[in-house]
């Protein structure tokens, strides 16, 4: 098992979460 792979992929999976959320909440306040 590779964790230092899974912790790349986790990472990359919650900064894609808090992309969509900080973009959603944008173009909601517009």
């Amino acid at each position: 098992m590779e964790k230092g792979k899974d912790l790349k992929i986790i990472k990359i999976l919650t900064a894609e979460l808090l992309i969509l959320e900080v973009y959603s909440l944008i173009s909601y306040n517009n």
